[in-house]
């Protein structure tokens, strides 16, 4: 099945609402890591127009609508047997695949999957294992609306006998499940069904209706959070939304330019056991209010997850300590800690012991203190010119690395806590990931 991770095409027509005598040929395109872009074929000066919303018939019969400015006024004119005809390619902000929409319409909720997020709740092969209850589910009141993380399942008629779903080499004991089954068969019978599939989903809700927009903008929030507690990439796989006008949902495809190796990672399968974070050891409940107040604080530390490709270069290496230290440098400005201290504290604050001896190891340093002016000393070296180098010539990339790795998780560390992660959980996290990244 084609995921929000996958590259898609279509072909159809396409036409500015109220114009469809006027439509005009498009080969529709969209993918992770080139946005939606719709390749059109106009026949005349007619079918030029400018606008922010695009409606079309694909050829597998689907309406869709593509949101944001476009002007096909800047078409490439061509002359074929005295006949005009115009090519362009105009890149969208959005998709909806399956309605056609006005700017004016808000949407009422969204339904939708993350990568990995299955991990996250449950390991993949314990799942026939985990009962379908609506109990189960976790709804997250927030100032919009609210957010749920609830179970789904595709369910079919039971099948008449029990020998079809169940064996055993004992007889006798088949014959009396059999017996007992056609007694709540024929008292329960069409309230009895088999699960085929199981699957958790997570559902927005807003209250007073939002715009395109502002649902994208908390889909966003919501996988970023999730990509904090996974440590790596986390982009949605599947998104549907309902229009307050409408009685069926709609996909969801927004334009994203991500890095293919960004890609790759978020469809790699990361196993339940190798996440240090998951459902059951965090009250999600609170956690998520807390993230929704405060996420715009952690933006820099957020993107670097977000569009992680693990393949560094130099620069980016010196361009991630000097962010890293500036946002070290935040959180004691934020815990009133005296300037001398100010990498000090959050290390020993925030940083598990070992993270403190990878970074005394590659800096040479025997206590804390002396780690916190020596990455004073090579943040200086990369900042600032005409100072006597202390580390960059000393430090090989890949000790460089370690450097900024672990300062990343550190400043993690102190995100994790201010949304009420318990500090246990979170050197546990902590240790994972640099052992995972670091050898």
């Amino acid at each position: 099945m084609e995921t929000l991770l996958d590259a898609q095409r279509w072909t159809g027509v396409f036409f500015v609402p109220g114009g469809f005598d006027n439509r005009f040929a498009g080969e529709l395109h969209y993918s992770p890591t080139n946005g939606i872009e719709l390749d059109a074929s106009l026949l005349g000066r007619e079918q030029l127009c400018d606008g922010e919303v695009l409606h079309g018939h694909l050829s597998d019969g689907s309406s869709c609508s593509l949101v944001g400015d476009f002007s096909l006024s800047g078409s490439i004119k061509r002359v074929q047997m005295g006949t005009p005809s115009f090519r362009c390619r105009v890149a969208f902000r959005f998709l909806i695949l399956g309605r056609h929409i006005t700017l004016d319409e808000s949407i009422q909720s969204v339904n939708l999957d993350l990568s990995n997020m299955q991990e996250f709740f449950y390991p993949e092969h314990s799942v026939h294992q985990i009962p379908l209850s609506a109990d189960a589910s976790i709804s997250v009141p927030l100032p919009f609306g609210s957010i749920t993380m609830h179970q789904t399942a595709s369910l079919s008629p039971l099948a008449n006998e029990v020998t079809a779903l169940l064996y055993s080499t004992n007889e006798k004991a088949l014959q009396e499940l059999e017996a007992l089954f056609s007694t709540i068969q024929e008292k329960y019978g069409h309230e009895l069904y088999r699960r085929d599939s199981f699957a958790y989903r997570v559902s927005i809700k807003f209250d007073s209706g939002t715009s395109l927009s502002e649902a994208h903008s908390n889909i966003r929030r919501l996988a970023n959070i999730f990509s904090l507690f996974t440590y790596s990439p986390v982009y949605p796989t599947q998104t549907e939304v309902l229009f307050k006008e409408g009685r069926r949902s709609a996909t969801l495809y927004t334009s994203s330019i991500l890095d293919p190796r960004t890609v790759e990672i978020c469809k790699s399968s990361t196993s339940h056991w190798h996440m240090p974070i998951t459902a059951n050891k965090v009250n999600l409940r609170e956690v998520i209010q807390s993230w929704f107040s405060k996420e715009n604080d952690y933006t820099t530390v957020i993107s670097s997850l977000q569009n992680e490709t693990r393949v560094y270069t130099i620069s980016e290496i010196y361009g991630s300590i000097v962010l890293l230290t500036s946002q070290m440098e935040t959180i004691s400005v934020r815990h009133k800690v005296p300037a001398k201290e100010k990498y000090e504290y959050p290390i020993k604050k925030f940083g598990s012991l070992h993270l403190h001896e990878i970074l005394c190891e590659t800096l040479a340093c025997t206590d804390l203190a002396k780690l916190g002016v020596a990455i004073g000393n090579l943040r200086g070296d990369i900042a600032h010119v005409g100072r006597p180098l202390n580390y960059i010539n000393k430090l090989t990339t890949l000790k460089l690395l370690q450097v900024s790795e672990c300062m990343r998780l550190i400043v993690i560390g102190f995100i994790l806590s201010e949304i009420g992660i318990p500090f246990a959980l979170i050197e546990k996290y902590q240790d994972h990931f640099a052992l995972d990244r670091l050898t």
